[in-house]
Order: structure tokens, then sequence, then C-alpha cells
């Protein structure tokens, strides 16, 4: 079940020589050195980590067919631009917004959109293809990178403890269990499990950093000189260099996906304390580029969260909420670890969350008993203090010190702090085999932990398969968080969005009034509510709606946008146009409002001053295809044909899977006497729509 003995027990200092502490010291780091290369030694710890990752695709094998959306998938994905739209231009954007990034509210990730942005590339346009089809490879790549960061786990757990299977159980026990399952089937988690991946691997290499700047060896022998010696010390300088690059690569690459990678020097340090022992102030120096980029990564993260999303720091909250909320999600967390029922994507606190809430009670209590174990613990090993301090500092940044939603906490904030439990885990099962094996105990008993391991496997497997269900499609899922967190608004708010995408827009309307019944005051909610009115033909519904969100926020420019164009549906134009004229105020050279402008003047017969915002709309954002599409049209009227057919070639270059710009291309075709060019576009619009009845009926009138 191992190689050498597991590191771990230190004993009480004050009953050890100095000597023989130095000779348990040495021998205990030796023992947490890495795997050596030779195949004799990692191919077995490969294959286990290989068999790891297999267990846990088949497991996690139908995330492949889940068709959920959730909560900012909207963003991430179904309206996001960028992403449907692969290319050079994308990525440019994705890695140049720094400070406010446009297409998702919150904090800069720029690989994480790049890495859906290539999924989309392989996916095609979603016209023409099931939704289940156009998903997959989307969770393809998710589920391949939970696969290969249970097998990385597996790998570094081995290379950290010397103990292959024990290893292995625990990397399959972090692999399989409930909590991992969220990043899997949620787009917009792709962040998480990216950000993951680079902090493994990033802890792999500092493995193999850490046995070559301070090798066992080099406190047992001295160094011999010669050129021999000297020309091998190069290659090992080298070696550790490279591998201390790797280091700040991944790290940076990390940070890069999700800022929850942040804490990644102190868990380097924690490595340091157990089980590689080699703590000291040359391990602190060098940190020193990690916390300076540390630093800065968390710099801009608040600054972009706080430009484009909500963000409240410990003294902008109630007086001592946010010890509270610590304090109940370590034990709410470590609850759900060792129990993982009721499980959901969102929990919401009871309100008022203070001393008068039993789980708040439970963990303030908690907390000072773990605080308690840790320090107790100390006497006899270091290795519940680095466990444990893994996780709570992976879990720091999560547990609510800065809020940044509603939520009191969330499964996937767990993903990458259960590493530190499953440290523990493969130290404590490593440590009872060798004391199995040591004390001749009957082979009976190592066969009743083994069952005992598989059976907890299993376990977890039938829970995450369980959950795995809910996620199968957006309506479940949005009901299991209604019935985990009844008074929460959001699920309500994401499925009345979802309905309506579906088309079902009586059910999404009921939605709307149940979210706008339990959070009257939330200005955006009202706006979705409002836009749901007006889609199902309720104008003077809709404008009401409008006018509460302007009354909630008069900064929201979409809002002006949408109240505009309700009015100019009621043929109220001049107050229309000062709700155009506001939303520029708060946001000049909006594209969109500019568009929407030229829609509003141009149907009050002002044509001229129409396409001059069409001009302008396009001039903003030249890969705005509805506005060369208006631009076109309004071309057209004008007598202007060859201009005309340009803007709506531009427009359909712009949005290939848009069927209606397609059409308009391809009656100004037709218009212009190009008939073959028209009959292919009403073949493409077939092609993408297979059942679009006018596109059918012209193609069949022009002979095709």
């Amino acid at each position: 079940w191992q190689s050498a003995p597991i590191p771990g027990r230190i004993g009480p200092m004050s009953r050890r020589r100095p000597s023989e502490h130095s000779f348990h010291a040495s021998r205990a780091a030796r023992a947490a050195q890495p795997l050596q290369g030779s195949p004799a030694r990692s191919w077995p710890a490969l294959a286990l980590a290989a068999g790891v990752g297999l267990i846990v695709l088949t497991v996690f094998w139908p995330a492949l067919s889940s068709r959920a959306f959730y909560l900012d998938d909207k963003e991430y994905l179904l309206e996001n631009a960028l992403v449907q739209r692969p290319g050079w231009e994308s990525a440019r954007r994705f890695f140049s917004e720094v400070l406010e990034p446009s297409t998702v509210a919150g904090y800069y990730q720029p690989l994480a959109m790049v890495s859906l942005m290539l999924d989309a590339a392989t996916a095609g346009p979603a016209a023409g293809q099931t939704e289940s089809e156009w998903l997959r490879p989307f969770r393809r790549t998710s589920l391949l990178l939970h696969v290969l960061n249970a097998a990385s786990l597996a790998l570094l757990l081995a290379m950290l403890l010397r103990a292959i299977w024990p290893a292995a159980a625990a990397g399959l026990l972090w692999g399989l269990h409930p909590l991992t399952v969220e990043p899997v089937p949620w787009i917009a988690e792709r962040k998480t499990l990216l950000a993951t991946f680079f902090v493994l691997w990033a802890l792999i290499l500092y493995m193999r950093y850490a046995r070559v700047a301070c090798p066992a060896d080099a406190r047992r022998e001295p160094a011999k000189g010669g050129a021999p010696e000297i020309a091998r010390s190069q290659r090992q300088a080298l070696y550790r260099w490279a591998a201390y690059s790797g280091v700040l690569l991944l790290y940076v690459s990390a940070l890069l996906s999700k800022p929850s990678a942040l804490p990644l020097p102190l868990l380097l340090l924690i490595l340091d304390y157990w089980p590689l022992r080699r703590l000291s102030w040359r391990t602190l120096l060098e940190k020193l580029p990690l916390l300076v980029i540390a630093g800065l990564a968390a710099g801009l993260a608040f600054v972009s969260q706080a430009r484009t999303g909500a963000v409240a720091l410990p003294w902008q909250q109630e007086a001592g909420r946010a010890a509270l909320v610590v304090c109940h999600n370590i034990v709410f967390y470590l609850e759900k670890v060792l129990w993982p029922a009721g499980l959901s994507p969102l929990y919401v606190a009871t309100e008022p969350l203070s001393l008068s809430q039993p789980a708040v009670l439970a963990g303030i209590f908690g907390t000072v008993v773990l605080a308690g174990a840790i320090v107790i613990s100390l006497r006899w090993t270091r290795v519940v203090a680095a466990g444990l301090g893994f996780f709570l500092v992976a879990v720091f940044p999560t547990l609510g010190v800065v809020a940044v939603h509603g939520a009191i906490a969330a499964d996937r904030h767990m993903y990458l702090p259960l590493v530190g439990l499953a440290l523990l885990a493969a130290w404590g099962l490593a440590r009872l085999f060798e004391w199995l094996r040591q004390s001749n105990k009957p082979a009976r008993l190592r066969a009743a932990l083994v069952a005992a391991i598989l059976a907890v496997c299993a376990a977890e497997a039938l829970a995450t398969r369980t959950y795995l269900g809910y996620w199968r499609d957006s309506e479940s899922l949005h009901r299991r968080a209604m019935t985990i967190s009844p008074r929460a608004v959001q699920p309500h708010w994401h499925l009345a969005y979802l309905l309506w995408r579906e088309g079902r827009l009586d059910e999404a309307l009921e939605e709307y009034r149940a979210a706008v019944e339990l959070a009257p005051n939330v200005a955006r909610l009202r706006h979705d509510f409002g836009s749901a009115l007006a889609a199902r033909g309720d104008t003077a519904g809709a404008v009401a709606q409008y006018r509460k969100a302007l009354e909630l926020d008069d900064t929201l420019v979409l809002t002006h946008n949408s109240l505009a164009l309700a009015l100019t549906d009621q043929g109220r134009f001049t107050e229309a146009f000062a709700h155009f004229e506001a939303a520029l105020r708060f946001q000049p050279g909006l594209a969109l409002t500019l568009n929407n402008y030229g829609v509003a003047l141009e149907k009050a017969g002002r044509l001229g001053e129409a396409m001059a915002q069409y001009r302008a709309a396009v001039q903003a954002q030249p890969d705005f295809a509805l506005a060369h599409s208006n631009l076109g049209e309004a071309l057209s009227k004008t007598g202007q044909p060859d201009e005309a057919l340009r803007e709506l070639r531009t427009a359909v270059q712009c949005a290939p899977g848009d069927v209606r710009l397609r059409l308009r291309l391809a009656m100004q075709l037709e218009r212009q006497n190009l008939v073959e060019q028209a009959a292919s576009e009403y073949r493409t619009i077939l092609r993408l729509e297979p059942g679009h009845a006018e596109a059918r009926a012209r193609l069949a009138a022009l002979g095709n």
C-alpha cells in the first residue's frame, strides 16, 4: 500500500533529544519527496491516477447530456456575442477588457471566456441543431477537466505522501464527491474547473522544484566538488528555475481563469510546513514573486468586480455579519462534506442572520472547536493543521468576508478546498494501512478497510448520479433550488427567462410574478418582467413595469431603451425620444441605443435622421449585425440599392446564423434581379430553419 514510511507524527518535542528529532525530521523529509522519475516507480502512480480518472468519467457521464442552464449562463453563453462569435477579435477583447469586462459582469477571467469561445467554435451555430447536440462540446470539455483534476490530485497526493494506493483512494473520494458536481454541468463554472486544474499542476511542479531545491541527500553527504559535480549542480539549477517558472506561469493562468486561485502562495507554504518540512525564511522569500502577483490580481479582481457587479466589504455590511457568515460557512461546508444531503445550486441565508439563528450558533461553536482541535493536535502531529489549514486558506476568498452575491454559500466554492481534506484522508488511510501491516493484524481487517473505502466511493457515486439528475434540464434544476430555498428570488427569476427562451411565455410570466412578489424592489427584475409582458403584447403592462424599474434606479440604460421602444409602439414619439436621449446621457455612444433610436425615428417618418443613428451605431460597434441590416433597409428605401446590398451582406457576415437577416438580404438580392444569389440565400435559410414558410414560398416562386 505504500513505498515508504508516511510523514506526519512529530511527537512531543520536549521528549526528544535534538539528535533524535533531526533523525526523524530527515526521515520524514525523505519520505515526503516526490516519486522518482524511473518507470518502475512512477508508472504505478500514473496507472492508478488514470484509473481514478476513468471511474470518475464513468460516474459523471450523464453530465454530457445535461440541458440545464443556470443563473449567469445567460451572460457567459446564451447572450454573449463574443463567445458565440469565435475569433481573434473576441479573444483580444476578453484579454483587453481588464477593469470593465463588457459581456460578463464581475471579475477579470479571460482564459475561462476563451475556453468557452473555443467550445462555441466546435459546436457551431445553434440553429439547425438540437440543444443537447449544441451543448455537447461545452459539457465534454468540462467533464474532461474534472476527470483530469481527479487524476492530477491522485498523482499529487502520491508525490506528497509516497503512498500510491491511499493517494488513489483519496483522489477517487474527491472526484466522486457530490460537492464537485456543480462545476461540471454548469457552463459558467468552467472558470472553477480551469483554475483548479492550473492550481493542481502548479502544486505538482512545486513538488518537483522543492525536491531539487532541497534534496534529502544534500543534508547527508557533503559536496565532493569536481567537474561532474559542478555540471550536475548546474543541471539542477536549470531544472529548479524551470520548475519555478512553470509554477509562476500556472499561477497566472489560474488567476486568469478565476480569482479563487489567489491563496496558492499560502498553500505552498502549508506544504512547506508539512509534508515537505522545509518551511524557513528562504522558503518565505521564494514566495515573494507569487505574493506580488497575488496582490496585483486581488486588486484587479476587486476593481473589476466593483465596476461591473456587486461587492460589499466587511465594513459595508451589517455590523458583525461577515464574521457570522464565516463561522456559519466553515461548519456548513464541513457538514456537507461529511453528509452531502440536500444539495442545491443555491443556498440563501435565513434572515436576520444573527445569534438567534441555531445555524449561526452552531457555526460559531463548531469554528471554536475546530480551531481548538488544530492547536491541540500540534502537540502530536502537523498533519491536522496542514490539512485543515489548506482547506481554510483555500475556502477563505469565498467564505463571505467580501460579499459579491446574494447566496450565503455555494457547493462550487468547495471544489478546490476539498483538496486539503483529501490530503488528510490520504494520510489517514496510509497510516492506517501501515499500522495494520506492521502490527501483523489479520488480512481480513485490511480487506474490511478496503471494503469500507469502496462502500464510501459507491455511496458518493450514487449521490452524485442523483444530484446530476437535477441537472438534466433547466426546469428540474430551478425547481430543486426552489425546494431548498423557497424564499429565494433567483430561481424564479432565471427560470422565467429560460421558459421564455423556450417559447413558454405564459409560464415565464407566472415565474416573473412570483419573483416580483418575493423581491418587489429589484429594478432589473422589473425590467425583465416588463420585457416579457411586451413580448406577450401587453404594452401597457410593460410600460408600467419599466416605469417602476426607473423609479427604483433611473440609471438603467436598458430600461430607458425598452421603455422608449414601448412608447414608440404606442405612437408616443416625443416621450420615447426623451428616454433615448436619457439612455445616451448615461452611456454615450452605446450602439444598442443608437440603433433603437434609429428605429423609432424611422417609424416617426424621419428616415434621414434614422439613417444617421444607424451609421453612428455601426461606427460605435462595427460588428453590430442588426444595425447594418437596418441601415441597409433604409438605404434601399432611399434608392441606394448597391449600398443597401453591401450593408445587408455585412450584417449576414456578422451574424451568419440569423435567419431574419438572411431573409432581408435574400429579398434585396431578389429586388435587384440577382436570382441565383437570392435562391442560394433562401436555401441557406431552409437549411438553418427547415420549417421557414416564407423562404420556402419565395424559393418556389423563383422556380428553385
